[in-house]
């Protein structure tokens, strides 16, 4: 659920908003953020809700924004020379984004979309500053470190998939999906995610026609079950 705003308009609005926030980033153990630390970042966030489809521009632009999605789902897309954008991820609630306009030295535009109606918390870089003042040294080397970890496990995961058939690139990106938004199902595990074939496409980087004919094979063979509206893999499967 994504937090109404309460009617404040001041960087210190947005109460609700802001206790979700604090939840979130307190929750997060591999962060090891302090009490200070975690009341630094939140009270000098700023808001922003998209509707899905919407690209994610916080106020005065994304270089050096750094994100957090608080409610939603946003998408990471890498646009392509020779075919349609990519999806290289989907970020739920309490993903940190880095909203960086020259992040990617390639020169191809990456971008961050609401996938669902969502509400993002950003910290433009100019508050940095006044953040770091209450980070110990640990953790800040434990939030670079966070960054890395993210970025590498992108990369292993966009790699694995090149020497895959389609239907295993299927496969693979819905445990992926299965392990960032999956809850319990009877028979396996559900992906509370709305996703069409064509948002499976695009994280796979494959036709959607292929992607259909994969997902008609992964349920006939009994890796996916039928349930409407989402995606449901089978235990044995995971």
């Amino acid at each position: 659920m994504i937090p109404e705003p309460v009617q404040d308009h001041g960087v210190r609005g947005w109460g609700p908003a802001r206790q979700t926030l604090r939840a979130l980033l307190a929750r997060q153990a591999d962060l090891g953020l302090s009490t200070a630390a975690v009341e630094a970042m939140v009270c000098r966030m700023s808001f922003l809700c998209c509707q899905a489809g919407q690209e994610v521009v916080p106020e005065g632009g994304p270089a050096g924004v750094v994100g957090v999605v608080v409610g939603g789902v946003v998408k990471i897309v890498c646009d392509s020379p020779s075919s349609k954008p990519v999806t290289v991820e989907m970020v739920g609630a309490g993903g940190i984004l880095q909203l960086d306009a020259d992040a990617c030295p390639s020169g191809n535009g990456v971008t961050a979309v609401a996938h669902t109606s969502a509400l993002i918390a950003y910290l433009p870089s100019t508050a940095w500053r006044e953040v770091a003042c209450h980070l110990r040294v640990e953790e800040c080397l434990r939030l670079a470190a966070r960054t890395w970890k993210t970025l590498s496990r992108r990369l292993y995961e966009r790699s694995a998939l090149l020497a895959m058939p389609v239907p295993g690139r299927v496969l693979h990106q819905l445990n992926v999906l299965a392990r960032d938004f999956g809850r319990p199902h009877p028979s396996g595990v559900c992906i509370d995610l709305p996703l069409s074939h064509a948002d499976l496409a695009a994280l796979v980087g494959a036709a959607r026609a292929n992607v259909t004919r994969a997902v008609v094979a992964l349920r006939a063979s009994g890796h996916l079950l039928r349930v409407p509206g989402r995606f449901v893999l089978a235990a044995r499967a995971c």
